[in-house]
């Protein structure tokens, strides 16, 4: 019925919408809406590397995976490909989009693009200002001990924790080979 955006910043916009249910009944909704994000898990050897950081909405200092907007107008590679490099330092030989995921889907409409990235050589952060500020800082994580943690609760950001079960099949094959079992 009608569209407006009732606040806009550089990295999202509130809209309210008017519409109507396939009922016929109206509705009103406001949500976020964003270009969309990616998220990184790179592998080093038998290591993920995560960042640390402190996160204002949060109030607390997050272990994650390097995550960041898409830019209008870039692929979703080549946005994964600039956060890996920006956040972390490295360059990726190997990286392949492993699926992608609604990152709130009840309060926004941001959809995320999850990579895993191998074959990393280090070339240098470039971080952005904010980040600086952040005090962000690179933790390597041996693959099998990230995966304890997860499944120990240990992380609490979405954007590390979905990422995370999407590349489980790639980084633990013995886990791979276990859901196909129990699928039969």
């Amino acid at each position: 019925m009608f569209s407006e955006v009732v606040h806009r910043n550089k990295w999202f916009k509130i809209i309210h919408d008017k519409f109507r249910f396939p009922s016929g009944r109206e509705g009103d909704y406001y949500f976020l809406a964003t270009g969309g994000s990616v998220t990184v898990v790179p592998v080093l050897a038998d290591k993920i590397i995560f960042i640390r950081e402190f996160r204002y909405p949060s109030q607390h200092k997050l272990l994650e995976l390097p995550t960041g907007k898409k830019e209008k107008g870039e692929t979703p590679l080549i946005s994964a490909r600039k956060e890996l490099r920006e956040e972390t330092g490295y360059q990726a030989e190997k990286i392949k989009k492993i699926g992608s995921y609604f990152v709130f889907a009840g309060l926004s409409s941001e959809r995320s693009h999850v990579f895993l990235a191998e074959g990393l050589r280090f070339v240098g952060q470039k971080l952005e200002s904010s980040e600086k500020e952040a005090g962000l800082e690179i933790v390597r994580i041996k693959i099998k001990k990230a995966y304890r943690m997860l499944d120990q609760g240990k992380f609490l950001s979405a954007q590390t924790i979905v990422p995370l079960c999407l590349a489980r099949k790639y980084l633990l094959p013995d886990y791979a080979t276990s859901q196909r079992k129990l699928a039969k």
